[in-house]
């Protein structure tokens, strides 16, 4: 009788340790959410710090994938932001050119009037 009441209080403490830790990796998994609003640099390092985190704690080919979600999710958001910068080129080159133009067929006919 003693044996299947130690190995029950063995199962009862293994049970908690894996509770927590399971407990643990959900808390670092799941990256604190704060109401800020203004989004500053401590703001950006420490989501980037949590993130480490995040992936670092994961083992396997979960860690991979994790990286290769991110890395792709990376890319596309720098390629938005060049495809934005390179929009608003192309828009202050066109209202340049629009504003020359005006300037050289409109205002030259308009002072040819008097």
């Amino acid at each position: 009788m003693s044996s299947i009441d130690d190995l029950d209080e063995r199962f009862r403490q293994l049970e908690n340790e894996v509770n927590a830790k399971t407990n643990e990796t959900m808390r670092r998994a799941e990256p604190e959410r704060r109401d800020e609003t203004p989004i500053n640099a401590s703001a950006v390092k420490y989501s980037l710090a949590s993130l480490i985190v995040w992936i670092n704690g994961l083992t396997g080919p979960t860690k991979v994938v994790a990286i290769a979600v991110v890395g792709l999710i990376s890319v596309s958001l720098i390629g938005f932001v060049l495809k934005l910068v390179s929009l608003a080129i192309t828009l202050a080159i066109v209202a340049v050119v629009g504003y020359v133009l005006y300037k050289v067929f409109f205002e030259s006919k308009s002072s040819e009037k008097p």
